[in-house]
């Protein structure tokens, strides 16, 4: 899925598959979400959205089934 660089402080990019109604989220951390079942509707009202961030977490994170596509990898000091 191709993703697209929006202004966000949390994401950093976005991919949306209109025919399997996949959501793809990179964040600014690189850890990747996969969300499933997201109506063409909330994804072009995320990216109309001001606060693409503020958005995702009021009307998608919580709501829609998520799988982790890449989790963040920490560092042991």
């Amino acid at each position: 899925m191709e993703r697209t660089k929006v202004k966000s402080s949390i994401i950093k990019t976005l991919g949306y598959d209109k025919e399997a109604l996949l959501l793809e989220v990179e964040f600014h951390n690189s850890e990747v979400h996969r969300f499933i079942n997201i109506p063409v509707n909330i994804f072009e009202n995320m990216m109309k959205s001001p606060s693409k961030g503020a958005y995702f977490i009021q009307n998608i994170s919580n709501n829609y089934p998520r799988r982790y596509i890449r989790k963040k990898k920490f560092t042991i000091i």
